[in-house]
């Protein structure tokens, strides 16, 4: 009997709903640093958008996306193109890269 799209299946130490897994793009498609690119937001936010729309999520979260974009939800639903991330600032230093990100409109604080 073949398995259905729709039965749960056990991969390792998880056990899924389903059969449906969405393999991530990231390390193909990053630039040469590994940081996302435009291209790779946009693939995830149509996943994202349909795993909420088919049912396949309740919750979908972003990483680093929303480290430099304030207004992460308002630039998915406006289609607003995303911040320039500088990962010299990701979790460690001093305060920059915490809540100098401007939001879609204004000018970046320096």
């Amino acid at each position: 009997m073949a398995a259905d799209l729709f039965d749960s299946i056990q991969l390792g130490d998880l056990m899924l709903a389903n059969r449906m897994v969405m393999a991530p793009i990231t390390r193909n498609r990053a630039d040469e640093s590994g940081v996302a690119t435009p291209t790779m937001a946009t693939h995830y936010q149509q996943r994202a958008q349909m795993a909420i729309v088919n049912g396949s999520a309740d919750l979908v979260a972003f990483g680093i996306p929303f480290l430099a974009n304030p207004d992460l939800v308002r630039r998915h639903q406006e289609g607003l193109p995303l911040n320039e991330v500088d990962t010299d600032t990701f979790y460690g230093g001093d305060e920059r890269g915490y809540n100098d990100y401007p939001v879609y409109g204004q000018e970046q604080v320096v």
